[in-house]
C-alpha cells in the first residue's frame, strides 16, 4: 500500500516524459557546472606515475595484446588502463580529455543510480517515484565528497567500477522480475557481462553478489515475494551463484597480484591487520560526518592508527557503528511485523540502505590493510545506501509539515539542497586546478604528514624554488611517518638545489644516493649535475653506465645527446634524441632538443613535427612555446 498523498503528486503520470527528461538534463548540466573548474586541472600525484612510467598505456596496440590480460590478472583494472591508453592515443597528455572521460563516466553513473533507485521505489510502491529518485541521484551526483573520485584522473577506476556495479544490479533485478523469459535471460547475461567489466575496472565490485541478495531480498518483485521464505532463499542462492563464482576467481588472482606490493594486503610493513581493523571505525565515522557535513575534505589525511579498542576515540566510534548496525537490524525485523505498509517500507529501505553502505565499505574498511587507511573516493558508491533512506524520510517529513503542499515544499527543499551542494562542489574542485593548490590544501590540513610537504615542494620547483626547498626540508624531518619514499625525496631535493644554482650541494646529495643503491634516474641526474659544472668525462661515464644497465631509460639517452651536442657531433646527438623520444615520447626536454638539433641539421620538416608534438604535451606554456617556434620556422599551418 503506497504512502497516502494527494492525487496531484501521487501518480507518475503527473510527470510526463518530456518533463522528466528536462529535469534529468538540468541535473546533468548542474553536475557538469560543478566540475567545470577542474576540467583543465593539472594531472596530479598518481596521474603522473600512470602516464609517465606505464609504457603500456602509451602503446595502444601493445596494450590490446598481452598487456591487457596481464593487467586483468595482476591489478584487476584492465578496462580502466585501456581507457587511459585510448585517451593517450588520441590526445597524448592534453588534460581536458582525461577529465572529460572521468566526468562522462560520473554522469553515466548518475543515470544508472537513477534507474536503480526507480526500480527500488517501484517495488516499494512509493508514490511519485521519479521525483524521489531524481533527488537521490542529485545527492549522489552533486555531493562534494564525490570530487576525489571524479576530479582525480587516476580514480577513474572507482567511477567505472561503480558504473558497472550499478548496471549489473539494475539488470539482475530486472532478470529476477522477468523470470525465465527471453528478456529475463538477456537481462541476466547483461548483468554478468557488466559484472565482468566491473572487475576489469576495479575490484571494488567484489561485494556485488552480496548486494544483489540484499536488494532482492529487501525489495522482492511480486514474482519472488509470492514464494515461501525457504524457496525464496534457495532461488536467490542459485540466482547469485555465477556472480559468486566470478568473484572467487578474480579474488584469487587479485590477492596473488597484491602480494609484496606494499600498497595493499597482509604484508604492509607499516600496518598490522589488528591496527587497521581498530582504525576503521573512526574512519567510517569520518565518512559519515563528511556525508552529513562535507567540511574539511582532504586528499591526504593525517590519520594516526588505533592501537587498542580501549582508546576513547576508537571505543566510541566502535560503539556508534555497532549501534547503527543494530538499529538497522531492528528496523529490518520491524519491517517484517504487521503494521502500516508505509512504515514498513521506510523501515525496510532504511535498514537495506545502511547495510548496503557498510557492505560497500567492507573491502577497504575491514581486515585487509591498505597503505592509506582513509580515502574519500572509497565512499563513492557506498553513499547511495544512505542517500536513499535520507530522501525517503525527508519526503515523509515534508508531507507531514506541509500537508496538501508537499509537492511544492519538497521541490523548494530539493532545489535549496542541490544549490548548496553545487556551491560546495565548485569550491572543493578549486583545489584540483593546480598541484600547488591541491598540496597547499593538504599541508594546511595535514601539517604533520611528510607526503603533502614533499609533493608541494615538487610542485613549487619551477615557480618558487626557495619555498620548494623549505617544504622538502620539512618533509625530510617528517619522513619517519613512512608516507614517502626517501630516495624520491632526496632526488627532489637535488633537483631543487640544481634549480637554485647550488650544483655542488646537489652533487653531494646525488652521490650519497648513488652510493646506497643503483638507479638509472640517480646516475642520469648526477651526470646532468656534473655536466653543468663542466665535468664532461665523468658525466659521459655515468651516462654510459646508465644506458648499459637500463637501455630503455629515455632521460639517459637525452643526457647522452646533450653530451654529443656539446661535442659538436650533431648527427650522433640526433640519434640520441630520437632514441630518447621513442622511449619517452612526452619528455619536453627531449622533444625540444630533438627539434633544435633537426633545425640545426637543416631538417625543417622534422623540426616542425617535433615542435608540434611538444605543443600537445598538455603542460602549461608548452603550446605557446611550440607555436612561437613553429612560427619562427614558418611551419605549415603554424
Amino acid at each position: 500500500m503506497p504512502v497516502p498523498v494527494p492525487e496531484s503528486v501521487s501518480v507518475e503520470s503527473a510527470w510526463p516524459r518530456g518533463a522528466r527528461t528536462l529535469l534529468v538534463v538540468l541535473l546533468l548540466a548542474a553536475v557538469y557546472a560543478g566540475y567545470s573548474r577542474c576540467l583543465d586541472g593539472e594531472l596530479q600525484f598518481d596521474d603522473l606515475r600512470l602516464l609517465n612510467e606505464n609504457r603500456a598505456v602509451k602503446d595502444l596496440a601493445h596494450y590490446l595484446g598481452a598487456q591487457v590480460w596481464a593487467e586483468l590478472r595482476i591489478a584487476g583494472r584492465a578496462l580502466t588502463y585501456l581507457s587511459f591508453a585510448i585517451n593517450y592515443h588520441f590526445t597524448v597528455l592534453e588534460v581536458r580529455p582525461y577529465h572529460l572521460v572521468n566526468l562522462a563516466a560520473h554522469l553515466a553513473c548518475i543515470l544508472a543510480i537513477l534507474a536503480l533507485t526507480l526500480a527500488i521505489l517501484r517495488r516499494l510502491g512509493w508514490p511519485s517515484p521519479f521525483p524521489t529518485a531524481l533527488v537521490v541521484a542529485a545527492l549522489f551526483g552533486l555531493h562534494p565528497l564525490q570530487s576525489q573520485a571524479v576530479a582525480y584522473v587516476f580514480q577513474r577506476a572507482e567511477v567505472l567500477g561503480s558504473l558497472f556495479y550499478v548496471l549489473a544490479l539494475v539488470l539482475a533485478l530486472a532478470a529476477e522480475e522477468r523470470g525465465l523469459t527471453r528478456r529475463g535471460a538477456a537481462a541476466y547475461l547483461g548483468a554478468l557481462l557488466c559484472f565482468f567489466l566491473g572487475w576489469a575496472s576495479k575490484p571494488m565490485v567484489a561485494t556485488l553478489p552480496a548486494a544483489l541478495i540484499l536488494l532482492a531480498a529487501a525489495f522482492p518483485s511480486p514474482r519472488l515475494a509470492a514464494r515461501p521464505p525457504r524457496a525464496r532463499a534457495a532461488f536467490l542462492s542459485v540466482f547469485s551463484l555465477p556472480f559468486w563464482a566470478i568473484t572467487a576467481v578474480f579474488s584469487r588472482l587479485l590477492f596473488g597480484g597484491l602480494s609484496g606490493s606494499g600498497e595493499a594486503g597482509f604484508s604492509i610493513p607499516t600496518m598490522s591487520v589488528r591496527q587497521y581493523l581498530l582504525t576503521q571505525p573512526r574512519v567510517v565515522l569520518t565518512y559519515l560526518r563528511l556525508l552529513a557535513w562535507p567540511a574539511g575534505q582532504n586528499v591526504d589525511w593525517e590519520f594516526p592508527p588505533s592501537h587498542a579498542l580501549a582508546e576513547p576515540a576508537t571505543a566510541l566510534a566502535s560503539l556508534a557503528l555497532a549501534a547503527l548496525l543494530c538499529g538497522a537490524a531492528f528496523l529490518l525485523y520491524r519491517s517484517t511485523r504487521p503494521g502500516p505498509a508505509p512504515r514498513r517500507s521506510l523501515e525496510r529501505a532504511t535498514a537495506a540502505g545502511i547495510f548496503f553502505f557498510f557492505l560497500l565499505l567492507l573491502p577497504t574498511s575491514s581486515i585487509v590493510p591498505l597503505r592509506d587507511v582513509i580515502e574519500e573516493h572509497r565512499v563513492y558508491l557506498a553513499c547511495w545506501g544512505l542517500f536513499l533512506p535520507a530522501t525517503l524520510w525527508a519526503s515523509l517529513a515534508v508531507g507531514r509539515l506541509a500537508p496538501g503542499r508537499q509537492g511544492l515544499a519538497g521541490a523548494v527543499l530539493a532545489v535549496a539542497v542541490a544549490s548548496a551542494l553545487l556551491f560546495a562542489l565548485q569550491r572543493r574542485n578549486a583545489v584540483w586546478e593546480t598541484a600547488v593548490s591541491l598540496w597547499s590544501d593538504v599541508v594546511a590540513k595535514s601539517p604533520g604528514k611528510a607526503r603533502g610537504h614533499m609533493n608541494l615542494g615538487y610542485a613549487l620547483i619551477e615557480t618558487d624554488p626557495e619555498r620548494a626547498l623549505a617544504e622538502t626540508r620539512l618533509a625530510q624531518r617528517l619522513a619517519g611517518d613512512a608516507s614517502v619514499n626517501t630516495d624520491e625525496l632526496d632526488q627532489n631535493l637535488a633537483g631543487i638545489l640544481l634549480r637554485l644554482g647550488r650544483t655542488a650541494d646537489a652533487i653531494v646529495v646525488l652521490q650519497r644516493i648513488a652510493a646506497q643503491r643503483e638507479s638509472a634516474e640517480v646516475d642520469t641526474n648526477l651526470a646532468i649535475a656534473l655536466l653543468s659544472t663542466g665535468q664532461t668525462q665523468e658525466a659521459r661515464a655515468l651516462t654510459a653506465r646508465a644506458i648499459a644497465r637500463w637501455p630503455r631509460y629515455g632521460p639517459a639517452w637525452h643526457t647522452l645527446g646533450q653530451l654529443d651536442s656539446g661535442a659538436h657531433d650533431d648527427r650522433r646527438a640526433l640519434e640520441d634524441f630520437q632514441r630518447a623520444v621513442a622511449l619517452d615520447p612526452d619528455s619536453l626536454a627531449s622533444l625540444s632538443s630533438l627539434a633544435v638539433t633537426q633545425q640545426r641539421l637543416g631538417d625543417r620538416t622534422g623540426a616542425c613535427a617535433s615542435w608540434s608534438r611538444y605543443g600537445q604535451a598538455g603542460v602549461a606554456g608548452a603550446a605557446e612555446t611550440a607555436a612561437a617556434a613553429r612560427a619562427a620556422l614558418d611551419c605549415p599551418g603554424h
